[in-house]
C-alpha cells in the first residue's frame, strides 16, 4: 500500500510532530538521575536513546555517508550517540524542541 496523498502526508507529519512534542514535554520532567538511568538498550542510558532518536535530524546525505563510513553500518548509531554525548540533558532537550517536525520522506510506502 502506498500513501502519497498530500492531505494524508500532511496528517501523518502533523501526528508525528504532535508525538514528538508530547515526548519533549515528558522528557522535560525527567530528573538528572532519570536521564542517566540505563535503558533497555545495552550500554545506553535514557539520554543516549534520546540522542539516537534525534541524531539523524540534521544530517545531509553526505553526513549520513560519513557517519556510516566512520562507524561502519553496525556502529553508525553509536557514532551518532557519541556526537551528542557532550550535550547536557537540557541542551539535548532544546535540540529535540527544535526538531519537533520530522524531516521524513515525501512518500510513505508499506508493503
Amino acid at each position: 500500500m502506498t500513501i502519497d496523498g498530500e492531505g494524508t502526508q500532511a496528517t501523518m507529519m502533523s501526528m508525528a510532530r504532535a508525538e514528538r512534542a508530547e515526548l519533549a514535554e515528558f522528557l522535560a520532567t525527567l530528573t538528572p538521575q532519570q536521564w542517566a538511568t540505563p535503558s533497555l538498550c545495552a550500554g545506553w542510558s535514557v539520554k543516549d536513546v534520546v540522542a539516537h532518536m534525534f541524531s539523524y535530524e540534521e544530517l545531509s546525505a553526505l553526513g549520513l555517508l560519513k557517519r556510516f563510513v566512520k562507524g561502519r553500518v553496525v556502529r553508525a548509531n553509536e557514532v551518532g550517540v557519541q556526537e551528542f554525548s557532550a550535550l547536557t540533558p537540557p541542551e539535548l532537550l532544546e535540540f529535540v524542541g527544535q526538531h519537533l517536525q520530522p524531516r521524513g520522506s515525501r512518500r510513505v510506502s508499506t508493503e
